[in-house]
C-alpha cells in the first residue's frame, strides 16, 4: 500500500485535520493561514480514476490549473481526494509589521 494512500486513510479515520498554507522567506515576509476542520475521503483510496460525480468538477478544475486543459490528470494510484469542512481559520501576516514601522 502506498504511503500517500495510508496518509489519506489516516486523515479520514482521524476526521480532524489541520492544513497550513504559508509563504515568505524572511521574517517580515511571512504570512499564511491554518485551516482546521473535518476531513472525509471522496471516491476511492487510492484514486484510480473513472466517473465519480463527487470529484469530476474538482478534477477538471485541477487539470485546468496545472495542465491548461479540461482532461483530468491520469491517476497514479498513490493519491486520493479529501473534502475538508473547515471550522476554524487562524492567519498571520508579518508583512504588516514592516508597514507599521
Amino acid at each position: 500500500m502506498a504511503t500517500q494512500a495510508r496518509g489519506c486513510r489516516a486523515a479520514a479515520a482521524a476526521a480532524r485535520i489541520a492544513i497550513v498554507f504559508d509563504a515568505g522567506e524572511d521574517y517580515l515576509e511571512l504570512h499564511g493561514v491554518v485551516v482546521e476542520g473535518v476531513a472525509e475521503v471522496v471516491g476511492d483510496v487510492p484514486w484510480v480514476g473513472g466517473i465519480d460525480g463527487a470529484v469530476n468538477a474538482v478534477e477538471v478544475a485541477f487539470a485546468r490549473k496545472y495542465t491548461g486543459t479540461d482532461q483530468p490528470v491520469p491517476p497514479d494510484g498513490l493519491h486520493a481526494w479529501l473534502r475538508i469542512t473547515p471550522d476554524k481559520f487562524t492567519s498571520w501576516d508579518f508583512r504588516k509589521l514592516a508597514d507599521s514601522g
